[in-house]
C-alpha cells in the first residue's frame, strides 16, 4: 500500500510529508526511497508536443502575468535581476509548472504535459498520475509557488529553488468528496533540475529540502 502523502507539482509532483490519517485511500509518493522514484526514467513525448513558451523581456516578467486565478494558480515571487539566459529557464519551469498542476485538475494527461519534463520526473509524474486514475481523484482548491532563484549550471542546465505551497490544495473523488489527505496540506522548499534539448528546457528531476520552511 503506498503511503499518503502530499501532492507537489509538477510541478514534482508528489513528496510525503506527516503522518498517514487512517483511511483506506491514500496517495503515492514521488519522492520517498523505494516508491516511484526507483523506477526507470520516462521516456519524453517528441519535441513537437512541447507547448510553445513565449519569453518576454525581462522587465515584463510579474507575478500577474504568470498567474491564472481562474484556475487556483497563483505565482507569489519571482526573482530580481534575472539576465536573459535566466529568463528562459524560468519561462520554461513556469510552464512545466502550470501545466502539472492543470494536468491533475483536469485530470488530462496530454502529451503536451509530459513535453516538459525528461528523466526521473516524468517518470514520476506519470506513476502518480495513473495511480490518481485508478482511485479517480483529482486535485482541486488552490496551489502557490514562489521562486527563489534561477542559477545557470552550465550552457544546458539550470537549478529553480522554490516553495510550493499546496495549504490550500484538496484531493476529491469522483463524487466531488475531500479525500483525507492532511498530511501533504504544508509548503515545501525544492530545487528543480532543468535541462536544455533541442532548443526546449526540461524538468529533469526534484528534491526536496524542507517541510513549512519557506522564507
Amino acid at each position: 500500500m503506498v503511503t499518503l502523502c502530499s501532492l507537489v507539482a509538477a510541478s514534482s509532483l508528489i513528496a510525503c510529508s506527516g503522518q498517514e490519517p487512517s483511511s483506506q485511500t491514500s496517495i503515492p509518493s514521488l519522492a520517498s526511497p523505494g516508491t516511484a522514484a526507483s523506477t526507470s526514467a520516462g521516456t519524453a513525448p517528441p519535441p513537437s508536443a512541447a507547448p510553445t513558451v513565449s519569453v518576454p523581456p525581462v522587465e515584463e516578467i510579474t507575478t500577474e502575468s504568470l498567474s491564472d486565478w481562474d484556475n487556483g494558480y497563483q505565482v507569489v515571487s519571482i526573482p530580481e535581476n534575472m539576465d536573459a539566459k535566466q529568463a528562459e529557464a524560468f519561462m520554461y519551469f513556469m510552464a512545466f509548472d502550470k501545466t502539472v498542476w492543470l494536468a491533475f485538475m483536469n485530470m488530462e494527461n496530454s502529451e503536451e504535459t509530459q513535453a516538459t519534463m525528461t528523466g526521473e520526473e516524468l517518470q514520476l509524474y506519470q506513476d502518480v498520475f495513473a495511480e490518481f486514475e485508478n482511485q479517480g481523484w483529482r486535485a482541486s482548491g488552490f496551489y502557490s509557488v514562489s521562486v527563489a532563484s534561477v542559477s545557470l549550471t552550465a550552457d544546458d542546465s539550470a537549478e529553480v529553488l522554490v516553495c510550493t505551497d499546496y495549504t490550500k490544495m484538496k484531493v476529491v473523488n469522483e463524487q466531488g468528496d475531500e479525500v483525507d489527505a492532511r498530511s501533504y496540506q504544508h509548503a515545501y522548499t525544492r530545487t528543480y533540475q532543468m535541462v536544455k534539448k533541442n532548443g526546449t528546457w526540461l524538468a529533469s528531476k526534484s528534491e526536496e529540502l524542507g517541510t513549512d520552511e519557506c522564507a
